[in-house]
């Protein structure tokens, strides 16, 4: 999640973006409008595309309007063939910037899956303690955006779910970048 502030100084650069404090599902230039707000170690947290497909289609399709640049009504085979292209150039932004060493990748899917072991290497690149068990406390606020019952089964969650007309688009557009970052193209 971006913080209040980022997440402010985004919405101010791009007010027809609209407010975001989910990192995974901003369009790719907002880490480049959040460039110079803090001197800090740069964090760039990617999760999968077509999981992040999917939970935005259940979304917006539970709550009726437009949101995470999908417009309500929209199909989503009309909505991939915006969205993998603008999730290329997000994927491609993370590896050059993990591999010219200005930022450090962050996985959601490694989070999901070692919590404990990302915690120690996140910690180690920042200098501080994190305490993972933090994290998987209940959270205080209700959390209207999830769409699978836990973060488990969201993981992979494509395998699954992806009608096979978008797999294919994703395929296409994004093969590359997935394999580079360590997913399954």
């Amino acid at each position: 999640m971006f913080s209040a502030r980022a997440a402010a100084t985004a919405q101010a650069a791009h007010p027809e973006v609209g407010a975001s404090h989910y990192a995974e599902k901003t369009p790719p230039w907002v880490s480049k409008e959040l460039v110079g707000l803090l001197p800090a170690t740069t964090l760039i947290p990617i999760r999968g595309p077509r999981d992040v497909f999917l939970s935005i289609v259940a979304y917006v399709a539970r709550r009726g309007h437009p949101s995470f640049g999908m417009q309500a009504g929209e199909p989503p085979l009309e909505f991939a063939r915006r969205f993998a292209p603008h999730q290329r150039q997000r994927l491609a932004e993370a590896r050059r910037a993990e591999r010219d060493g200005t930022a450090t990748v962050v996985r959601y899917e490694g989070l999901v899956a070692d919590l404990p072991g990302q915690a120690a290497r996140l910690g180690e690149r920042l200098g501080l303690a994190l305490d993972p068990a933090a994290v998987q406390r209940p959270p205080r606020t209700p959390r209207p955006h999830v769409t699978s019952p836990s973060v488990k089964p969201s993981v992979g969650r494509w395998r699954r779910e992806l009608d096979p007309e978008v797999r294919a688009i994703f395929a296409e557009e994004l093969a590359a970048e997935l394999a580079q970052l360590g997913y399954e193209p």
